[in-house]
């Protein structure tokens, strides 16, 4: 693959949010159709799709010999569920299996109960702060080079990552990962 210019995320992009589909199929549906009724090579395929509520996964059985294995799980509902004390409150009922997202604040209560498994894991995105070198903002202290690398210096990267993170990601010591 070669970038018209430098994009740090493109791995993690190819990984997940970019999509791959048959051209004849999306010329014919467009990207609300592909939505709706969207075709895929994965282990899964879509039953049902309510937008902004539901999507329903049954598992295809015509999928290809893959290091992944044929899907064990034979149906998934993935709902939206916009607020956490509801996921929380289907969580304990028993009627979701699984939520993601979740504040830190509320994973550790659930991480102290025996019957939820809570997993904090890292991800290849990269957080990152930027001063104002450019001086876009009026009387930007940033512009003077000394007062950037003072604040370089005065950033405790670590406890950042673990008060924000808890301790689940890796500090970089570079302007770009």
């Amino acid at each position: 693959i070669m970038l018209k210019e430098k994009f740090p995320a493109a791995i993690e992009f190819l990984s997940g949010p970019v999509s791959m589909y048959p051209s004849d199929y999306y010329e014919e549906a467009g990207p609300e159709g592909m939505g709706l009724k969207p075709v895929g090579t994965g282990p899964y395929k879509v039953t049902e799709v309510v937008p902004g509520q539901h999507f329903k996964l049954e598992a295809y059985e015509g999928y290809h010999d893959s290091p992944k294995g044929k899907p064990s799980i034979k149906n998934v509902d993935i709902r939206t569920i916009p607020d956490v004390n509801t996921q929380m409150a289907e969580l304990f009922s028993g009627s979701l299996d699984l939520i993601w997202q979740v504040p830190s604040d509320q994973a550790e209560k659930l991480a102290e109960r025996d019957e939820f498994q809570v997993s904090n894991e890292s991800t290849m995105r990269v957080g990152y702060l930027t001063l104002d070198a450019a001086g876009r903002s009026e009387d930007s202290p940033f512009t003077d080079i000394r007062v950037r690398k003072a604040v370089n210096y005065a950033i405790n990267r670590q406890e950042l990552v673990d008060a924000l993170l808890k301790g689940k990601s890796k500090v970089v010591y570079t302007p770009c990962f």
